[in-house]
């Protein structure tokens, strides 16, 4: 059997950072670490550490990252700043798993 050469071009879906119209308003820590380039365990280092670039939103177990922050520091580099004390990561979280609102033993 030969092949037959087509005009028709192929074109491969490319991967592209993810913008807030496509977007929901947050994203998952994992989908934010691809966009931020880094690897879970940094990105979760970075989260405990109370480091992270942007601010978190924790729901239970969960972390979300905004959308809209995200896209931000992708477009200027610059992270939101003082953003994180009203989501929760302004202080590193305690050794040993302390609760703030715990006293101690």
């Amino acid at each position: 059997m030969q092949l037959i050469p087509t005009n028709k071009e192929v074109t491969m879906p490319t991967t592209s950072t993810p913008t807030t119209s496509t977007l929901r308003a947050t994203v998952t820590a994992p989908e934010a670490f691809r966009a931020l380039g880094i690897n879970r365990t940094t990105g979760y280092r970075l989260i405990a550490d109370g480091t992270f670039p942007i601010p978190v939103i924790r729901l239970g177990r969960q972390i979300r990252i905004p959308a809209a922050a995200l896209e931000r520091l992708l477009d200027t580099g610059v992270a939101a700043a003082s953003e994180g004390s009203a989501f929760g990561n302004s202080a590193p979280a305690e050794p040993g798993g302390s609760r703030p609102d715990k006293e101690p033993d």
